[in-house]
This record gives C-alpha cells, sequence and structure tokens, in this order.
C-alpha cells in the first residue's frame, strides 16, 4: 500500500476497479473529471486486475487489494459480526454457473473478510475519503466496501443503469434504492401528470432497457470465438497465470471455461430451440413467469434464497389454479446458458408453457393475467402496462400499484384465482409509481458504451454530488 495519504488540500474519493474491461474507460473518465475537485485514489482489486488495467491507470494513485490464495493461515476473529456469506455468495454462485472450480476452503472465505476488513479499515483511516464509487452491491468487494464505509461513516455511491433510457441509479447500501422508491411512492405527491412521467411510461410500453440488446447480439459466432485475436489473448492470460485475486482464482482456467461456455452456449441455442411450445395468448389463461440471467446480482443478491429457478417454477405451477397456464418465458440474454436437462424438466411439468425468447414481451403481459418474479424489469413493465404481479424476491417496485407479497407459495392460489382476475389497474396510481421511480434517478449513463464522453460524466456527477 502507499504511504501517501492524499492532497491534504482535497477531500478523497476512492474508485473501485475490477478487471473488467467493460468499465474501465468510465470509471477512469469519472476519476479524471472528479480530478478537477477531488484527490482521487484507485482501488484497485488485486494483482491480477492491477496488470489487466495498467495502461489505463498510468499516473493514477491506486491501491491494490489483497492477492492470492494462501489466506488458509491468516486472523480469522470477527466472523461472527455479520451474515458475511451473504457477502461472498454472488462471487460463489458466479463461479458455479461459469463452472470454475476454485475448491475454496471454509478457512480461506473467513480469512478473506478478516484480512479485507482489516485492509479497508487502514486505508480508511489513512485516506479518510468522502465517497467510495462502485457499482451496486453486486461482489463481495461491493460488499466490503459498504460495509466498512458504514464503519467509518463514508458514503457509498454503488451506481447502476436505470430502466430507464438516459438515467442511472444510485445504491448508497444493498436496500437503499428499494426503499427510497417506495418511500418516495407511499408519502409522495398525486399530483403527478407531466411529460417526462408520460414519455417513460410511453418508453417502458415500447422499448426495451437500454442494457438489453438483441438476441443475436447474444450469441456467440464460432468466428468470433476461435480467431487470431483471442489466440494472441489466450498466450497473454498465460503470463499472469500466477496473478491469482479473490475474483480471480486462475486466470487460465477461467479464460479456459469462458472458451468452454462460448461453444456450450452456441451448441445450447441450437437444440433449446426444440423445446419451445406453441402459445395462444389470446385463447387460454395463463401467468408469466420471466426466466432470469444467471449470474446476476438480480438473483444472488436481492434473491439470494430464491435463485434456484427450477424449484421456484415447480412451486409457482404447483399452486395455481388448474384452469390456469404458467408461461416460463426465456430471458433473451441467457438463451444457451442453460442445459437442455432443465428445459426437459420444465416440460415435464404439465401445466408450464416454455415460450421462446423472441416472442414479445409486452404482448404476452398484456394478454395475461399477471406476472410472477423474482426481481424481473418485466414485473415493472406488467404494473406500467396495468397488470398485476406476484414478487417473491426484493426489487425496487415491491410496493408498487398492484404489486403482491407472498409468505408462502401456496398463497399464489388465492392471489390469482381472485386478486388476478379481480385486479383493476389505475393510471394514477402508475403515474405516481413512474414518477416516484424517476425521482429516485438520476440523468446520466453508466457503465455502458459511451458513458464516459465529457457530457455524460458531467451529468453522473451532478448526479453523485449534487
Amino acid at each position: 500500500m502507499s504511504d501517501h495519504c492524499g492532497d491534504n488540500t482535497k477531500d478523497v474519493v476512492f474508485i473501485h476497479i475490477n478487471h473488467s474491461i467493460d468499465t474501465i474507460d468510465f470509471l477512469v473518465s469519472l476519476g479524471d473529471y472528479l480530478k478537477i475537485k477531488y484527490d482521487v485514489v484507485y482501488i484497485v482489486e488485486g494483482k491480477y486486475a492491477a496488470e489487466i488495467q495498467c495502461a489505463k491507470l498510468i499516473g493514477n494513485k491506486i491501491l491494490i487489494w489483497l492477492d492470492g490464495e494462501d489466506l488458509d493461515s491468516m486472523d480469522q476473529s470477527g466472523v461472527t459480526d455479520e451474515n458475511f456469506w451473504e457477502f461472498v455468495y454472488p462471487d460463489i454462485d458466479r463461479m458455479d454457473w461459469w463452472g470454475i472450480r476454485s475448491k475454496r476452503s471454509l478457512s480461506y472465505y473467513r480469512s478473506y473478510i478478516c484480512r479485507s476488513i482489516s485492509w479497508l479499515d487502514s486505508i480508511f483511516d489513512n485516506y479518510k475519503p468522502i465517497a467510495v464509487i462502485y457499482e451496486q452491491y453486486t461482489t463481495a468487494p461491493a460488499f466490503l466496501l459498504g460495509y466498512v464505509g458504514k464503519r467509518h461513516k463514508v458514503r457509498y455511491v454503488g451506481l447502476q443503469q436505470s430502466r430507464l433510457k438516459g438515467r442511472f441509479e444510485i445504491h448508497n447500501d444493498k436496500y437503499s434504492f428499494i426503499d427510497q422508491v417506495s418511500k418516495s411512492y407511499i408519502y409522495g405527491d398525486d399530483d403527478v401528470f407531466s411529460d417526462i412521467v408520460e414519455n417513460a411510461i410511453f418508453s417502458l410500453k415500447t422499448g426495451q432497457p437500454s442494457y438489453m440488446k438483441e438476441e443475436s447480439q447474444y450469441i456467440p459466432r464460432i468466428r468470433d470465438i476461435i480467431n487470431w485475436k483471442n489466440l494472441k489473448k489466450s498466450l497473454a492470460i498465460l503470463k499472469l497465470r500466477e496473478c491469482v485475486s479473490y475474483q480471480m482464482p486462475s486466470p487460465v482456467g477461467v479464460s479456459y471455461r469462458f472458451f468452454v461456455n462460448k461453444i456450450s452456449k452456441k451448441i445450447n441455442h441450437i437444440i433449446s430451440r426444440g423445446f419451445y411450445n406453441n402459445i395462444e395468448p389470446e385463447a387460454e389463461r395463463y401467468v408469466l413467469y420471466p426466466l432470469h440471467f444467471h449470474p446476476e446480482a438480480s438473483t444472488s443478491v436481492f434473491a439470494k434464497d430464491y435463485d434456484d429457478e427450477l424449484h421456484i417454477i415447480k412451486a409457482i405451477a404447483y399452486n395455481l389454479p388448474m384452469d390456469t397456464v404458467l408461461y416460463v418465458k426465456e430471458h433473451t440474454a441467457a438463451v444457451g446458458i442453460r442445459g437442455t436437462g432443465f428445459y426437459r424438466r420444465l416440460k415435464n411439468i404439465p401445466n408450464i408453457k416454455l415460450v421462446s425468447p423472441r416472442v414479445d414481451t409486452k404482448f404476452l403481459i398484456e394478454n395475461s393475467l399477471g406476472v410472477i418474479t423474482l426481481t424481473s424489469t418485466v414485473g415493472f413493465e406488467a404494473i406500467v402496462i396495468g397488470r398485476p404481479v406476484v414478487v417473491i424476491g426484493r426489487v425496487f417496485y415491491e410496493q408498487g400499484p398492484g404489486v403482491y407479497r407472498i409468505q408462502c407459495f401456496s398463497d399464489i392460489f388465492n392471489i390469482v384465482k381472485h386478486d388476478f382476475r379481480d385486479f383493476k389497474s389505475s393510471q394514477s396510481d402508475i403515474h405516481k409509481f413512474v414518477k416516484s421511480y424517476i425521482d429516485n434517478t438520476s440523468p446520466g449513463n453508466v457503465f455502458i458504451s459511451g458513458a464516459e464522453n465529457i457530457k455524460n460524466i458531467e451529468n453522473v456527477v451532478e448526479g453523485i454530488f449534487g
């Protein structure tokens, strides 16, 4: 760790950097702009990230998070202070989905948590930052930065692209954004009709989230998998094989699994087409369940206890009225990531129809009795379209109009039989809720292509610091 404790004439802001090449340009551009007023220090997540991002970080102040796998012998006191499994579970889940077997012990995770907290405590004491900027609570580093930040009364700024084009969310802790939107809706002004709200509703009814792409963009082409450019990347990774860190247990092993997974995704995409049912949305009673993309914070953080979707779907299906079908629609970005065994087991459930990702989701919502979801954006779209929703996980629209929470899966029967069928939407409530969401977001884009342009960075900084 550097002995330099920041420019004494400026407040310090920490920006966390991982090994993702998709976020570095935005975060460095954000840091460059903040240097006008703040002393910016980058916390880089391990030696692997430092090597990958070194060219982008030249000339900047950086601190490198702990590295290596040899943590078993380190101090493990204090691991009962919090449910730290909540911190590391998203990373374990991601490794599991990617097929990476890190073989890390219980002792490793205990030591990782304790050493990370000790190290972060020391740099918070030394630098005394006023804010830490990263993404919403998605991984152990995000949880740990937020946790230690609270101990030092430092604001955590978790950035997340919003469900509305050209706006972003700020998450100060795991549930802060959910609570803010809920409070705004419950206690907000009823007179909410405006052009901004109307445009947002129109966008939600007719468009797709700005972070989503067309299905074809998620399916790798063989020539994009096997080519000279990727071969050079693989050779470069061989040189970094010793640069292990918490989120990169084996650079070579992870690279190999990514290669295998791309091939598997291509094959599964072709095979999965044979599992989709012919559907008649205008001729049958059905409830829509949108499958989630995995691994992602929407399930591993905000629906951690429910992220076995096969189990959840079975529990829903067998608690529906017998005159109602469950439409299970594949996620556009998830095509090919699930093995064929998943689809076969779904097809064995008699009241389920598996729906192709190419079918228009808005059309399915409009003709459904309602939506049942963990945390999907489809639930938000259903609110705007005027359909009821059952939410199982935690999500910002959980207190929205026409949203139901369940104590157990058997509650679904009466909700669908009575509440869904008798539901009448209120346009004033829809407008009020959408305004509540807009009021808790800010203009600007984060972590998407083009987000590093100076005008956008100015908007993001304004949204963060006012």
